[in-house]
């Protein structure tokens, strides 16, 4: 697998955060970020978590973890970033869209997690933040 240049980008509140991580994952970006556009990338969020979150429940599944049956929903929110992160880069995806990825994490959590996001920014990845909402 050819390497991919990693992103480090920082959104504005007046960019549709959405819209644009969709454009990214869809193959559909005009900008210098088309050389992502043949390639498979899947999306480390909040949002991404709640919303598989939402398949566990509405399919009775537990995919996440694969050490346990555990669904997703019944660890911490520290621990769902971690399995949902580990379940992100199992499948196979050439590029990770990681949004926010310390959020409403404790300071020692953070610590840890920003080794675990160094290390694995080695590969292909896009780290998005954005401003907070006031």
């Amino acid at each position: 697998m050819e390497a991919l240049e990693h992103w480090g980008l920082f959104l504005s509140n007046q960019v549709d955060k959405n819209t644009f991580i969709e454009t990214i994952l869809y193959g559909k970006s005009s900008t210098e970020l088309s050389t992502l556009n043949t390639k498979n990338g899947i999306l480390f969020s909040d949002i991404a978590i709640d919303n598989f979150i939402k398949k566990e429940y509405q399919y009775d599944t537990a995919e996440a973890s694969f050490d346990t049956s555990r669904k997703l929903r019944t660890f911490s929110s520290g621990e769902r970033k971690k399995i949902y992160l580990d379940y992100c880069i199992n499948q196979g995806t050439e590029y990770i869209i990681v949004d926010n990825p310390l959020d409403h994490l404790d300071q020692e959590s953070k610590k840890k997690d920003y080794n675990y996001f160094t290390t694995i920014s080695q590969k292909n990845a896009i780290d998005l933040y954005s401003k907070p909402s006031n």
